[in-house]
């Protein structure tokens, strides 16, 4: 098994709450074939569960020196196939910015092959490449879409959600959707899902009742904006990586005959205690894609 590695690089002048200082040496492997341009598109169904995708270490020894390593660099599948690439004349497995995509991909997409960020906006390339954002747009993502949550274990973050809808009398529902990664222990963003709830509606007099548990708002009429909020947590008995890596999730609304009327996406960013968004490091595949 080739080794996993992290990396670290110089970035620009975007700035984000998080973490400073450090490196490490773990790797992540993220993306699937049907996530490319997904994200962009509103009312997609999957992902699990939140309450089906927590992160069960009960059966991890922490603190004996005879428990069984746990080997964050090895893969839970094959690697997600993005497509045959053209011959160039250059090593197929070419990784000149050890950013995970190989040189290949990257000529062809017209990326750099020796700068891991090619627009500069502090998202490495490879990441945006399996979100299916613009790996050339700096304003995508935009700062917005980024929630950052240190992977230190009991670390939080929310995510509020808002959207004005047109009711006539119907009830208007949010769910937490949490798309799927080629992960080494196979996390995704339900594994740092706590609870999500209904907040408040403006006005609220367009809304006959609100049940926050149930992320639901009964009876509601004419234009009235409607407020969710998730919460995100590490949970207990997390393994730190020492590198970042990036979940993409949504918050989607529903009318109650179940018409999608809006949704929000965002990436949850978890950072390295000993690291930062502007400098990494960043976990990369072992093998560049």
């Amino acid at each position: 098994m080739l080794p996993a590695r992290a990396s670290t690089r110089p970035r620009g002048s975007r700035s984000a709450p998080g973490p400073h200082g450090g490196s490490a040496a773990w790797a992540l492997r993220a993306g699937l074939p049907g996530l490319l341009g997904l994200l962009g598109l509103l009312g997609c169904a999957g992902g699990p569960e939140p309450e089906d995708a927590g992160l069960d270490q009960s059966g991890v020894d922490l603190g004996s020196s005879d428990a069984a390593a746990v080997d964050l660099s090895v893969d839970q599948g094959p690697l997600p196939d993005f497509g045959a690439l053209p011959d160039l004349g250059i090593p197929a497995d070419r990784d000149t910015d050890a950013d995970g995509l190989c040189d290949v991909r990257e000529i062809v997409r017209g990326t750099r092959i020796d700068n891991a960020d090619s627009d500069g906006d502090e998202v490495p390339d490879y990441y945006e490449f399996v979100l299916g954002t613009n790996p050339l747009d700096p304003s995508t993502p935009t700062l917005g879409e980024l929630l950052f949550l240190p992977e230190s274990v009991g670390a939080s973050v929310g995510m509020g959600v808002r959207r004005r809808v047109s009711g006539a009398g119907e009830n208007f529902s949010g769910a937490f959707v949490a798309y799927p990664v080629s992960d080494p222990e196979a996390l995704s963003g339900a594994s740092f899902f706590v609870r999500a709830f209904a907040t408040s509606a403006n006005p609220m007099g367009n809304v006959a009742l609100v049940v926050p548990e149930e992320e639901r708002y009964y009876g509601v009429v004419g234009s009235t904006e409607l407020g969710f909020e998730v919460e995100l947590a590490v949970p207990s008995g997390f393994l730190p990586r020492g590198c970042g890596r990036v979940y993409p999730l949504r918050y989607d609304i529903k009318r109650s005959d179940g018409r999608f009327v809006g949704g929000d996406r965002r990436f949850l960013v978890v950072l390295p205690v000993a690291g930062s968004f502007a400098e990494g490091p960043w976990c990369f595949p072992a093998r560049c894609i």
